[in-house]
């Protein structure tokens, strides 16, 4: 019996001696310590704002990371995570400058069944810029439309320039803020506040600035349309050699807007006058219409263009003879004059379109007999045309049966 407890306890020594032979071969063989990379640890930065001080910004917002070189066991440091650590690189530590700058890092928190092998040579590259500020305008695109018979104004900005700031690279392409604003078929004035966007010459979005203020506030006027006529008006008179032949405007209707109290009351524009004094030649003359207070042209000019043409002076010397009109068959007419002598004037298209048989010249004997008449002389001529002289204006007429004339009767005029 005694043998027999001998021996067991023999083998319970054996078992233990195994297990601690086992445990040794495990712990090294199985779970040796090692030496592990873990990547894309992230490095907080502190003190940015203190790059101010400095006139410098960071160029970009990207994050920062290092590779660490841990050692420990296998299975401590295989289950290990970025987040398990804390690096941080303090940007008020060092002087730094405009360009590349390396930065030092430091490790606030890792866990303690590791260490790290390359603590002491780890760094982060930092980019920095000079810090600078302009002022650009503020532009506001809007789209959509006013309802019908309505027209949108032009935006009221406030305030209508905004400050950006951040490094040069980025401010120096900046070349305008802006912000989209929509309108839909809207009868009355929309005011918003929205946020901006710096954009640069061919308004891509530049995100690496900031805008002081963000938001602005907008006004956009919703008037009624309302269509009117334009009057020509004129001062003074024309030279003497001249005459006016026709003045009109290349559009006599304009389209314009504001507030429906104010349209009531208006039913036509005036050009500004202008002097036809001045005027030698056919022009085109650039004028400006006159805006009552609170009205606005939609096509945001109010000049218009005024034709004038203007026609020399022409005079001519005709000698016509005088047409009998309406004697009976039965009479004669003797005539103290068969012709009559007129100066006329027109423009000189008109006198150089003169051609014979366009004047005419009579006398209307309608319903006259026997005896001696005094008979005005009808000149018809273009409507153009106007006498300033004629060398007589009656003509003296006997008028006498043609029997009588036959049987040897002799014409007396008086």
């Amino acid at each position: 019996m005694e043998k027999e407890n001998k021996n067991q306890l023999i083998i319970k020594i054996c078992c233990v001696f195994a297990a601690f032979v086992l445990w040794l071969y495990i712990s090294n063989m199985e779970n040796p310590v090692i030496t592990y990379t873990l990547k894309n640890v992230p490095v907080e930065l502190k003190n940015v704002d203190s790059l101010s001080q400095y006139k410098l910004v960071l160029t970009d917002k990207e994050e920062h990371y290092v590779n660490l070189s841990l050692r420990g066991i296998a299975s401590d440091v295989y289950k290990l995570k970025p987040d398990d650590f804390k690096i941080v690189a303090d940007l008020s530590a060092y002087r730094v400058k405009n360009g590349e700058n390396r930065i030092p890092i430091e490790i606030k928190k890792s866990p303690e069944n590791v260490s790290i092998n390359n603590s002491n040579d780890l760094w982060v590259s930092v980019d920095l810029d000079e810090l600078i500020e302009k002022t650009v305008p503020v532009k506001i695109n809007v789209q959509g439309e006013a309802a019908e018979g309505y027209y949108a104004y032009n935006p009221i900005i406030k305030p209508t320039d905004v400050i950006v700031y951040g490094a040069s690279k980025y401010v120096n392409a900046v070349s305008k803020v802006e912000a989209d604003v929509y309108i839909n078929k809207e009868d009355k004035d929309i005011t918003v506040s929205t946020a901006l966007m710096a954009v640069d010459l061919a308004k891509r979005s530049i995100k690496n600035v900031k805008i002081q203020p963000n938001f602005v506030d907008v006004l956009i006027p919703i008037k009624k349309i309302k269509t009117i006529d334009v009057k020509i008006e004129t001062k003074g008179e024309l030279n003497k050699k001249y005459v006016l032949s026709s003045i009109n405007l290349d559009v006599d209707k304009v389209s314009i807007v504001g507030d429906k109290d104010i349209l009531k009351r208006i039913n036509y524009l005036k050009t500004e006058p202008i002097d036809l004094s001045k005027i030698n030649e056919s022009t085109v003359k650039e004028v400006k219409l006159i805006l009552p207070d609170g009205i606005k042209l939609i096509n945001d000019t109010n000049l218009v263009n005024v034709n004038i043409k203007i026609e020399k002076i022409a005079y001519k010397n005709l000698t016509l003879n005088i047409d009998i009109k309406s004697l009976a068959e039965q009479y004669e007419a003797k005539l103290d004059s068969n012709d009559v002598s007129l100066i006329i004037q027109g423009v000189e298209s008109d006198i150089n379109a003169l051609h014979d048989g366009v004047i005419k010249c009579q006398i209307d004997l309608t319903n006259l007999g026997e005896g001696k008449h005094v008979i005005p002389i009808e000149v018809e001529l273009p409507r153009n045309l106007t006498i300033i002289s004629q060398n007589h204006k009656t003509v003296n007429v006997i008028i006498k049966k043609k029997d009588e004339i036959n049987g040897g009767k002799q014409w007396q005029l008086i």
